[in-house]
């Protein structure tokens, strides 16, 4: 399945809004545009649907778990995050919002994550 397909499954289920559908085509394309990161299905599928489902919580005010501390501390210590921060400003820009703290945290594991896997190609 591509990456496009998956994001209109979400928005035909109601789990993702139109303006939230553009946001993510958008941060697709930021990731490859600025970090040279092609997301795919393979790569990107538990990014982007996180994304999705995280973008509509900030919009309806739902609470989420906040991620535990030493996971904080694990990613802070990667080479990746620095640039991970940077492109987590970039989403913020692109969807017109700062992320909660609660969201970010998990925002930011998807992408050390993906930063790690590129580094590694």
């Amino acid at each position: 399945m591509d990456l496009s397909v998956r994001l209109q499954i979400l928005q035909d289920a109601g789990q993702l809004s139109e303006a939230n559908h553009r946001a993510i085509a958008g941060i697709i394309a930021m990731l490859a545009d600025d970090w040279n990161i092609e997301l795919t299905e393979e790569n990107g599928a538990m990014f982007v649907t996180h994304l999705a489902i995280a973008l509509e919580r900030i919009a309806k005010g739902e609470p989420v778990k906040p991620v535990e501390e030493y996971v904080l501390a694990e990613l802070k210590s990667q080479d990746c995050f620095g640039s991970c921060r940077r492109a987590l400003a970039g989403i913020a820009a692109i969807v017109g919002r700062e992320f909660p703290g609660e969201e970010e945290g998990y925002v930011l594991i998807h992408l050390c994550t993906l930063f790690a896997k590129e580094a590694q190609r």
